[in-house]
């Protein structure tokens, strides 16, 4: 089998391809018919910018920071409206484009880093070699179940096309870095140029590719590079230190800038965040729990458990940079992984700790090292290893299929989604919260009752209490005809919710109680002071002219 693949290396690595695309299209066939789901309602179904038939509110509106993933959604609603299909299907199609460029990275490492001066046989023979393995990292990595979450949750989309244009830069720097020829060089550079812009106008983890590329030059490139690096790092270092006292407005603005969550300290999300990376490797490994909420707590101090994490993170970084030399793929790897996660699970406090699509570019990294690993065990004379690895993939690529299937299968069904949610993680607010809703739908009011306060109840133990989950709670209890009960709910929420539209919408929807039970004078009052904290409350105004109309009780 192998001398054919060798005889014809370009007609089988193409046939290899075609299947592998034919696969990923088979098992995320499912998930053209998976319904939105949570972020999705506010970024596709009721956000006006996407519905807008002009690009106006899209360019001056507060998405304009992540322009390009909208405009993709924008351009789904124009064509097909609020029918999930369409938007699946633009998902599966940048995965199968991510696919091909994580190909192309692959290949253009393993030639980057091949041994110079081979005779034409020995290069050829090694360029096929390259192809294999690099199609090898792109089916594990294209099949794999842990990239379910960017690529069924249709407004995950933001981080598979982030990754677009982060291996886009990749690939274009290694090409800038090779070229002698000074217009070929100019134009890659001028593409570098606009994948920067466009993956900052996409999702803000991109800057870490630039992460990614200062550390791989720093590593491996030679010493007259690296010491213009390091003295490049240390004045600007210098000068950060110099101005930060004289510019306190800039890094306060910076502060509030790169931060989306006010409970969490850096520090205390670091802490977190070292040990969410090991959870992130280890659903990798065994992605047979895979989960939209992932239930981690806030680390507030250096636990041993903090500590430790740390320490094996340090370790693998070490032990990468010690083997650089002969494994300069496998640094690579630990490095693109790393650096995947420098934004979102690191220092920049983000409200939920984990989520399983932010592994989406880091899982690339995580293949290249294996790969790495794995090549140079194989580099030997013994036939037998390519068999026992060729074995190997196939299995993993066939449960991989499978479990990435059923994942989506799952999806398909938001009861048993979130019923399986609610099992993985007991103590999750919003898993408790989601299934609740759920419950709802099917009008089983009781039993979603008991969910949606157990999602309060754990969001308050932590802390935390959002306008949102106290809504469902009182819509809950309105379907029972527990008004009085509602009414003390939203109690609780204003004293600790401050935020204009969220305390609109809980006087609105304790007005709509109050009108329920026939008191539509004393709804005006509170319909009023909604309607002045938010002058766009529909529901405020709604029931505000239902009370003026002089009925009672509807």
């Amino acid at each position: 089998m192998f001398q054919r693949i060798f005889d014809n290396p370009n007609k089988s690595i193409l046939l290899f391809f075609a299947l592998l695309v034919v696969t990923v299209i088979a098992v995320y066939y499912p998930s053209l018919s998976v319904p939105f789901y949570l972020d999705d309602r506010e970024s596709i179904l009721t956000n006006v910018s996407v519905h807008s038939p002009t690009l106006d509110l899209l360019v001056n509106g507060p998405d304009r920071m992540r322009i390009i993933g909208y405009f993709t959604l924008w351009v789904n609603y124009q064509i097909g409206g609020l029918e999930p299909f369409g938007y699946h299907v633009v998902n599966l199609i940048i995965h199968v484009l991510n696919s091909l460029l994580v190909y192309v990275l692959a290949y253009q490492l393993f030639c980057h880093f091949s041994p110079q001066g081979l005779s034409s046989t020995e290069l050829k023979k090694q360029q096929t070699l390259h192809r294999l393995w690099a199609l090898a990292i792109t089916a594990v990595w294209a099949l794999h179940p842990l990239n379910t979450q960017a690529v069924t949750y249709v407004v995950q989309r933001l981080a598979s096309i982030v990754t677009l244009f982060y291996l886009l830069t990749i690939i274009f720097y290694i090409q800038v870095r090779k070229q002698t020829n000074l217009t070929k060089t100019a134009g890659y550079s001028v593409l570098i140029v606009i994948c920067i812009v466009a993956g900052l106008h996409a999702k803000q983890n991109y800057v870490g590719v630039v992460v990614f590329l200062l550390a791989w030059e720093l590593l491996t490139a030679p010493a007259k590079v690296r010491k213009v690096l390091l003295w490049f790092i240390a004045g600007a270092s210098l000068v950060i230190l110099a101005t930060a006292p004289f510019i306190p407005w800039f890094w306060q603005t910076l502060n509030a800038f790169t931060r989306d969550y006010s409970a969490a300290t850096r520090p205390e999300y670091f802490y977190s965040q070292m040990i969410v990376l090991w959870d992130y490797v280890l659903r990798f490994f065994y992605p047979f729990s895979l989960q939209l909420d992932i239930d981690q707590n806030l680390q507030k101090s250096m636990e041993p458990i903090v500590g430790l994490s740390l320490l094996a993170h340090l370790l693998v970084l070490g032990v990468a940079y010690k083997l650089r030399k002969i494994l300069p793929l496998l640094l690579v790897g630990v490095l693109l992984f790393y650096s995947g996660h420098v934004v979102e699970s690191f220092i920049i406090p983000i409200k939920d700790l984990a989520f399983e699509h932010r592994t989406y570019i880091s899982n690339i990294g995580l293949v290249i090292a294996l790969a790495a690993l794995l090549r140079y065990w194989a580099d030997s004379a013994s036939v037998m290893r390519g068999h026992w690895l060729v074995g190997g993939l196939a299995v993993v690529l066939i449960v991989a299929s499978i479990t990435t299937v059923k994942r989506n299968v799952m999806w398909q069904d938001p009861l048993a989604f979130y019923a399986n949610e609610v099992k993985l993680s007991p103590e999750h607010p919003r898993a408790n919260a989601s299934y609740g809703n759920e419950l709802m739908k099917l009008q089983r009011f009781a039993d979603a009752e008991v969910y949606i306060k157990k999602g309060v109840d754990f969001n308050i133990a932590r802390g935390k209490i959002t306008a949102s989950s106290l809504i469902a709670f009182m819509t809950v209890l309105y379907e029972q005809e527990k008004y009085q009960q509602a009414s003390h709910i939203v109690m609780l929420g204003l004293r600790h919710i401050k935020r204009p539209l969220d305390r609109s919408n809980l006087l609105a929807n304790l007005a709509y109680g109050y009108i329920k039970m026939g008191y539509c004078d004393f709804a005006k009052g509170l319909l009023k002071t909604a309607l002045k904290l938010n002058p766009n409350n529909k529901d405020a105004k709604t029931n505000l002219a239902y009370c003026s109309g002089g009925r009672r009780g509807g």
